[in-house]
């Protein structure tokens, strides 16, 4: 149900992109909403 969430699956994300693919995930507030940043490092 919307609205309802824990929040685990932002957490999981995070930890997945931080800790095994070596990025960095930003979050921001817009006015209409959220907006999402994900960078990673280029494959070799």
């Amino acid at each position: 149900e919307e609205g309802k969430g824990t929040g685990i699956g932002l957490y999981m994300t995070k930890t997945i992109i931080e800790n095994n693919m070596q990025g960095k995930i930003f979050i921001k507030d817009i006015q209409n909403g959220i907006s999402f940043i994900i960078k990673l490092p280029k494959s070799k």
